[in-house]
């Protein structure tokens, strides 16, 4: 019998910790319900606060393509492709399916970002011949034609595009821009390799969801579209000329003496332009040292703003510092170190052009501009912000069922011992505070966890920030 009491007294003890326990999660499910809800109102209310104020002429370069979307792990099987064992690569391109294992391998391990360039036609045909065995996506791609179409979205009108374009992208997006440049009968085609988080290829897991891109682009290598841009800024004046796209020039079989030329040209283009002309490079993934160490020397000190994305940030950053190229970096990286790192471009790069940075990452938005240079920095942290869930998650409203929040409760605005902590407001999500001639503004993500897409997403997060200080 008193074994028996006690068996009773036991399981109404298990129960009542049960209880307890899902009442406390329920709780506290609800309590970050409310605290997300707090922060994507606010967010909200901060994008509405801009306002258009005249039509802005801006023109958007160089190149375009056809991105097929295919799932990463499923293309690589199909090939039969192994994913490699002990230490792993990172050839500058690609010549053969093993390099392309070995180099997919070593950036979905860290789940960074990247792309190569395939040197071997054949192994590229068998690619392209791959994605039409899958329910590859076919989109309209190249950074270009993405930041277009967001700057236009985002409310610009008079934006123009300079690129070559098959006669379907040619037809469709002359509806909603002006475009300089042919129409060619083939498009240059982007493969993007997608998978989610906690991905498994074989042994290796990702740990967050990204994208491997590989390309042997024809058009974009000559910057065919270069002319009819030249030609065309010769009669207009523009507010703005945003460039991307050069990484496709990296680790080719493009000579590199006529590379040099094409680059020496665009630099020239860009220092032609009006000195009110603003201009905005947003960088892209370079392996290449001395082509990157080119691109630092001739392009980057025509840029009034530049974007990128942590890994590219800290590819720059070390470029400058010791002249190292950095391939992967911290795919979550603190914002102390973010700022850092921001803090010592601006050092080198502000008593030139530059005033403005945009770094976008997974867990937030973070913006350095020159005071009275730029306005609504606040408010394009804030688009930033909210145009990474969009994109990602592939929807215009913002379900807080499919987000998560990986901002701390309070950050350092530096590594130093000593420096501020700023205390996270769901009131004022977007933190803003000024730094000598700099003012800075750090915005938390409510970043996607039902990713349908994440190919674009720096070139949309970018523009949409850069659309709000125009």
């Amino acid at each position: 019998m008193a074994v028996m009491e006690s068996v009773k007294a036991g399981l109404l003890v298990t129960t009542l910790s049960i209880l307890i326990a899902l009442y406390y999660k329920k709780s506290s499910d609800q309590e970050l319900r409310s605290h997300l809800e707090t922060i994507l109102s606010n967010l909200l209310r901060a994008e509405k606060k801009y306002r258009l104020v005249k039509p802005k002429q801006v023109i958007v370069g160089i190149g375009a393509c056809s991105d097929a979307f295919v799932e990463a792990t499923e293309f690589l099987d199909k090939l039969n492709i192994s994913a490699p064992i002990g230490s792993m690569g990172h050839p500058d391109s690609i010549m053969s399916p093993d390099d392309l294992g070995e180099i997919f391998a070593f950036f979905f391990t860290q789940g960074a970002a990247s792309e190569r360039y395939v040197a071997n036609r054949t192994f590229w045909d068998m690619a392209l011949e791959t994605t039409k065995t899958m329910e590859a996506r076919w989109v309209l791609g190249g950074n270009a034609p993405v930041i277009a179409k967001r700057l236009v979205a985002e409310g610009l009108k008079d934006v123009t595009l300079g690129a070559y374009l098959s006669k379907p992208l040619f037809e469709d997006l002359s509806e909603k821009m002006n475009i300089v440049g042919q129409v060619v009968e083939v498009d240059d085609v982007h493969i993007i390799l997608e998978y989610e988080r906690d991905s498994r290829w074989q042994h290796l897991t990702a740990p967050r969801a990204n994208r491997f891109i590989i390309h042997a682009d024809v058009h974009n290598l000559k910057m065919s579209a270069l002319k009819d841009i030249e030609n065309h800024i010769q009669t207009e004046k523009p507010h703005a000329f945003v460039l991307g796209g050069l990484q496709m020039l990296d680790s080719t079989v493009m000579n590199k003496d006529e590379r040099s030329k094409s680059i020496n040209r665009l630099s020239a283009l860009l220092s032609s332009l009006n000195d009110e002309t603003l201009r905005h490079f947003e960088l892209a993934s370079f392996a290449e040292k001395d082509f990157f160490r080119e691109v630092i020397d001739k392009i980057v000190p025509h840029a009034d703003s530049l974007g990128m994305n942590e890994q590219e940030l800290m590819n720059l950053y070390t470029m400058l510092e010791d002249n190292s190229v950095t391939l992967v970096s911290n795919a979550h990286p603190r914002i102390a170190l973010v700022l850092d790192q921001m803090r010592s471009i601006w050092k080198v790069l502000s008593p030139g052009k530059l005033s403005r940075l945009h770094v976008h990452t997974l867990a937030f938005q973070a913006i350095m501009t020159k005071k009275n240079k730029w306005s609504n920095t606040m408010i394009a942290a804030a688009k930033a912000s909210l145009t990474a869930y969009r994109h990602t998650c592939s929807s215009g409203e913002i379900d807080l069922e499919s987000a998560r929040l990986l901002m701390d409760e309070s950050f350092a605005v530096g590594r130093k011992e000593g420096s501020q902590r700023i205390k996270f407001n769901a009131e004022k999500p977007v933190a803003c505070w000024e730094e000598g001639n700099a003012l800075i503004c750090v915005s938390p993500v409510l970043i996607c966890t039902n990713v349908k897409q994440t190919a674009g997403g720096g070139d949309n997060i970018s523009a949409a920030g850069l659309a709000m200080q125009l």
